[in-house]
């Protein structure tokens, strides 16, 4: 007779402050209920709301629950499958919390907390800098990160014979996160990521990833809107820059960054801090 597989259980999610733009594009990317072919295969989803962002609750999440530091809370925490913060939107120590909350308490079944962090931990990170006996641009350079070869770097100008070659500044990759520096403004976040990646250690069936991401864009954020509307408008005829203006600033769309928290789910890599940014490498 034909063996019976039952179908597996949907995933249990637990998202914070569900109606802020970040959290309504977690929900429309994460949910499965229009493929799912087992009603018990469908992913629920729990979460708080914010009052900063003024957003109805996305379709699809079952249950909104307070902030509240109470027992219910946390047992709600527990009982999911898959927790996500966005730095940005959460409370430093109800994170705390959380991460602390994983690391003492015992369950049975795998958990996975993904915090979504911000490009600002890098800032006042010093650069890395090619040494005059150090062979190749980077070490341990990701193949799949080369540019287009159909869309090369200019070609840099020559030199005057007597004039030194200036130092060539190197990436930073993945593997380099315990070389972040951040802005004294972001410091709280290193220090929930560090907590959260140092936690694994204690606890096997517990997973911590940090998405590093960059100036999250779409769905109704409104980081750049004063600088669209201007350049619209042309006022002021030219509009202002920091520095010399060739600084590139790390961005992603946030569906985008929703689309890497689901890869993450469903693939469960091994590596656990991870860049979220846009891979153009001539943004415009």
């Amino acid at each position: 007779p034909p063996v019976h597989v039952p179908p597996p259980r949907g995933k249990k999610f637990f998202i914070s402050n569900v109606n802020s733009f970040v959290g309504q594009s977690l929900v429309e990317e994460l949910r499965n209920d229009h493929i799912a072919q087992d009603e018990v295969s469908v992913h629920s989803f729990i979460g708080t709301t914010t009052d900063l962002e003024n957003a109805p609750v996305p379709s699809g999440v079952s249950k909104i629950i307070t902030k509240e530091k109470t027992r219910a809370f946390w047992n709600t925490i527990l009982d999911s499958d898959v927790v996500i913060y966005d730095l940005m939107t959460a409370d430093y120590d109800e994170v705390d919390h959380v991460i602390k909350t994983f690391k003492t308490s015992d369950y049975e079944d795998e958990k996975i907390l993904i915090l979504i962090s911000s490009v600002m931990t890098w800032v006042n990170t010093p650069q890395r800098v090619k040494k005059a006996d150090e062979e190749g641009e980077n070490e341990d350079e990701p193949a799949d990160t080369e540019p287009d070869e159909n869309d090369p770097d200019p070609e840099p100008e020559p030199l005057a014979e007597d004039a030194v070659p200036p130092p060539k500044v190197l990436n930073f990759w993945e593997s380099d996160f315990h070389l972040r520096v951040p802005s004294p403004r972001f410091q709280h976040f290193k220090t929930l990521e560090t907590l959260a990646l140092s936690s694994t250690k204690a606890k096997p069936k517990f997973r911590a990833y940090v998405l590093c991401a960059g100036i999250m864009y779409g769905n109704g954020e409104r980081v750049f809107y004063n600088h669209f509307k201007k350049a619209w408008l042309q006022a002021p005829p030219q509009l202002p820059y920091l520095g010399n203006g060739e600084n590139w600033i790390p961005t992603i769309h946030v569906i985008d960054c929703s689309r890497l928290v689901k890869r993450i789910v469903d693939w469960r890599p091994n590596h656990f801090y991870i860049f979220a940014v846009d891979r153009s490498w001539k943004p415009t």
